[in-house]
Formats: structure tokens, sequence, C-alpha cells
């Protein structure tokens, strides 16, 4: 890769320089200043396009300048998560004015955030809230004749004794759906734990409020 980018750089540069070379042929040497600035931004835009360099505050090499930098910093958490602590919110009424604090339990509000725990109590949720009011008729349910179709030799045709099969158009289906549950067992534990950790998630966040 660094070997690639060199010769990259080298034709560029060289191409240039050749382009540059004859400028100051043609129109003396009060080009000469215009020029070596031109060259400059084109060594920075060369090397700007084919490095892989990570653009930080912290640079040393000062390759980079300081314009080009986000100004923006990174929000990072002020406090860790999940230490068990009691934290203070603001509270304030309907019209958005302050009425003080209040003290929310850290055995609740910062507990450790488990994503498997809320990836059960999701499923555990969505799966009893399904009605399971799906049905189907099965060969003693379907409406039609119990007569045998044709007789059981002869015909050259496949034997029948009814046509209500599955087989037929209108006939029954073979281990369809029937009404039933979809909920599945989650240990109460487990589903408090899954309470606790989404609100100390959206206490982290900064989403939590009190009126």
């Amino acid at each position: 890769m660094a070997l690639s980018v060199s010769r990259r750089v080298l034709r560029a540069s060289s191409s240039f320089s050749f382009g540059s070379a004859f400028s100051s042929h043609a129109y003396g040497d009060s080009l000469s200043s215009l020029q070596s600035s031109v060259l400059e931004k084109m060594s920075f835009d060369v090397y700007r396009r084919y490095s892989n360099t990570i653009l930080s505050p912290n640079l040393s090499q000062g390759t980079f300048p300081s314009d080009m930098l986000s100004p923006k910093s990174v929000p990072t958490p002020d406090r860790e998560i999940g230490l068990y602590e009691d934290l203070m919110i603001p509270v304030t009424n309907f019209h958005n004015e302050d009425k003080g604090f209040m003290v929310l339990a850290g055995d609740v509000f910062d507990v450790p955030i488990r994503k498997d725990i809320i990836h059960r109590v999701v499923r555990w949720q969505l799966a009893k809230r399904q009605q399971g009011t799906h049905s189907t008729k099965t060969i003693s349910e379907v409406s039609g004749t119990g007569r045998k179709p044709w007789q059981q030799k002869g015909t050259g045709r496949a034997r029948h004794g009814t046509l209500r099969g599955p087989q037929f158009r209108g006939g029954a289906i073979m281990h369809g759906p029937k009404p039933r549950s979809h909920a599945i067992k989650l240990n109460k534990k487990v589903r408090r734990l899954g309470l606790k950790i989404a609100l100390s998630a959206r206490v982290a966040e900064g989403k939590a409020s009190s009126v």
C-alpha cells in the first residue's frame, strides 16, 4: 500500500513540476512564488487523498491545519453506569417550572445495562401479545359429501374414499394452525430486572424527568 501511494504521489508531483518549469521558462521568475504555493497545496491535496491518517486535535506532526479539524467534542458520560448509586434529577411541573430535585434509588435506576435481558423481556412481551386466533379446518370439519367419488378398481385413476381430503380443491388443511397461546415462560426476577435496565438506560441518556 505504501509503495503504491508513493508512486502516485511521485507521479502527480513530477507532472506538476514539469508544468511549473515550463511556465517559469515562458513567463519568467515572477510566477515562482505563485507556483510554489500551488505546488504546496497540490502536495497537501495528494497526501490528503492517499493517506489513511486519522485527523485528531492531538496530531503532533502538524501536517493538517487546525481549521480543518472539527471543534465539536464527543459527549462522554461524566459517571460510570451500573454502580447502584443513588441519582438526583430535577422536578418540574406542567408549566416547566423547577420544583426542586428528586432522589432515585440506585438499585432501580443505576443497574448495569444488559442487552440479553432486554432481548428476553421483549420476546416475552411480543409473544404474550399475540392473539393466537388462527385456525384451519381438518377433514372432519370441512363441509362436503362423504360418498366415495368412484369405485376402487377399474377406472385407472387413483383410489380415493372422500373428496374432502387435502389433495382436493376446497378440502381440508393437514397439520394447519389451531387457536393456541404463544406465550413463553419468563421468571419474575428476569422481568423486573428488564424493567430496571430500561429505566437505567433512560436515565443514562438524560431522558428521565419527574413532573
